[in-house]
């Protein structure tokens, strides 16, 4: 492939995921019923994508701070079955009010990019 549009394919993957990130890191600590921890929602989210998608632990646990920051997860410090203890996140009422903000705005994107692209004659 060509650099110019290679270099193009790689920031718009990157802009799409790093867009999602929050939204998709939040479903999944969302849909918990306890607390979990972070290498578990890396795990959980990748098996989500079947396979399709890694990401990478340099990427998940800064959006864990900031989504801690922001005061969408609870954090606290836990044992482990094995291992050294762990940091555990959970989402927080306010984290369900922003999952839900990020849920709809997806369903009416995704819609609309459908709908525009084939208003211009582009079947995805």
């Amino acid at each position: 492939m060509d650099r110019t549009l290679e270099s193009f394919r790689m920031k718009f993957e990157k802009e799409m995921k790093t867009g999602l990130l929050s939204f998709l890191v939040l479903a999944a600590i969302g849909s918990e019923k306890d607390p979990t921890y972070g290498y578990r929602i890396i795990k959980k989210l990748e098996a989500s994508s079947e396979g399709k998608y890694r990401l990478p632990e340099g990427t998940v646990y800064p959006m864990l701070n900031q989504l801690s920051d922001r005061g969408f997860l609870r954090t606290f410090w836990g044992d482990s079955e094995s291992g050294p203890r762990r940091k555990y996140y959970e989402i927080t009422p306010q984290g369900r009010k922003a999952l839900d903000i990020c849920l709809k705005e997806w369903v009416f994107i995704n819609g609309l990019v459908k709908d525009m692209l084939k208003n211009v004659g582009i079947e995805p």
